[in-house]
């Protein structure tokens, strides 16, 4: 899962200066929603749960859904004005907020990271505490899954973990492989397309390592908010709506995964099986968990300060 943020954003801060801000829908109701992953299953299947069962429409919404590969094109997107609403990790909108993008969550969509270790079956890696001295796999520097693998350091205490950035997911599979890494930072769900394919890997969650995470959030620009905060309510409505139903319709979650987010059936059922649970329909947000993403950027080389929380979260549409 290559969920790369620009270290500086310093397009994200051009198009800021020149592009058009955010106002009201000249058609009402219309959003245009932006999925940082969009066939990744918790960033994107509520949206598409919306989507099938009417929710936007039931909440006198338009939505839009445009699909992302890379969290720092979202961002662009937003500080743009051409994306209203991002469906973003907590460390796209931190590491925006701290280099001078206008970004907040306002609404999470998932708590638990669903990030995992992924070795060979054979490996001696059975638990994360194994992994000193070990090569491991992420797409680049300062991206999340380089952020896991320091917050497995700082947790667990193990000494000399290399992490090799090797970009998108199907390089960091294909280098575990090879054995050229003993170990890769992705989604849970990619281990399960692995044993779908035919090779034998175990995938360890780091779920447990820490209660402050804030994986998914709704996040769009302070000004937006301010101009809109009718349209982004009903948003998270429809949102609240959808994850409740995925969460208890097993088999139109699986088939609504194979359909759109291209999962084969049982990876699907693995999926849903493993990660729905961890969707938050009450959108509450652990602000501990951005705070400690927040805090992670200078280490990062992403910021060279930690931004205030006024300047990445928006608490008016917390859950009462």
């Amino acid at each position: 899962m290559n969920r790369k943020i620009a270290p500086l954003l310093l397009a994200a801060l051009l198009l800021t200066a020149c592009g058009s801000p955010s106002s009201p829908k000249e058609e009402s109701g219309t959003i245009r929603l932006g999925i940082v992953q969009g066939q990744d299953f918790t960033h994107a299947l509520p949206a598409r749960i919306a989507e099938a069962q009417d929710l936007f429409t039931k909440h006198g919404l338009k939505v839009q859904i445009v699909d992302f590969s890379a969290g720092s094109d979202l961002v662009k997107a937003i500080a743009g004005g051409t994306i209203d609403v991002g469906e973003a990790t907590g460390l796209d909108v931190v590491a925006a907020s701290a280099n001078g993008v206008d970004l907040k969550a306002f609404y999470g969509t998932a708590a638990t990271t669903p990030m995992a270790v992924i070795v060979k079956d054979r490996s001696p890696i059975r638990a994360i505490t194994d992994l000193g001295g070990k090569k491991v796999g992420i797409s680049k520097f300062g991206s999340l899954t380089d952020f896991t693998v320091k917050l497995i350091a700082k947790q667990t205490g193990a000494k000399g973990i290399t992490p090799v950035p090797l970009g998108a997911p199907s390089a960091n599979t294909a280098a575990l492989g090879k054995g050229d890494v003993d170990a890769i930072i992705l989604p849970v769900e990619f281990a399960y397309t692995l044993q779908a394919a035919g090779t034998p890997v175990t995938a360890i969650r780091i779920a447990d390592l820490t209660t402050d995470s804030q994986f998914g959030t709704l996040a769009a620009s302070g000004k937006y908010l301010s101009a809109n905060r009718d349209l982004a309510t009903k948003l998270t409505q429809a949102y609240a709506e959808a994850i409740t139903y995925l969460q208890a319709n097993k088999d139109s979650a699986v088939q609504l995964s194979v359909a759109k987010l291209a999962m084969k059936q049982e990876v699907a059922v693995q999926t849903f099986d493993e990660l729905a649970k961890d969707f938050t329909a009450n959108g509450k947000i652990n602000v501990n968990g951005l705070k400690s993403y927040a805090e992670s950027l200078p280490t990062l080389n992403l910021a060279k300060k930690v931004p205030a929380e006024a300047d990445y979260y928006d608490p008016g549409f917390a859950a009462k």
